[in-house]
């Protein structure tokens, strides 16, 4: 079994989360300038932002393998008791494909 590490699609949404305050905070000194000349620069991050680094950060630290359930699945394997389920197969397969 084949466990992914792919993390891009965290980096996007971290990312287009990042762009999005950005975007806000410059439009927001672009005011205040016109205000205020002598305004200081400043960059704010949200929450959500900042919750999104965090939990990317936990998901590159979790091993990549699940010691405990490839054990399971390699002792149900050797003893001829690991079945599969098509249908679940079959939907899983499916929704890899439209997530794509």
């Amino acid at each position: 079994m084949k466990v992914s590490t792919n993390t891009d699609g965290v980096d996007k949404i971290s990312a287009e989360y990042i762009r999005k305050d950005l975007k806000k905070v410059k439009q927001s000194g672009q005011e205040n300038r016109a205000e205020n000349d002598a305004s200081e620069d400043r960059v704010e991050i949200s929450s959500k932002a900042f919750d999104l680094n965090t939990l990317q950060a936990a998901a590159m630290q979790a091993p990549d393998v699940r010691t405990g359930k490839v054990a399971d699945i390699k002792n149900r394997v050797d003893n001829n008791t690991y079945k599969i389920s098509y249908e679940e197969l079959a939907e899983r397969l499916m929704e890899d494909a439209w997530m794509a």
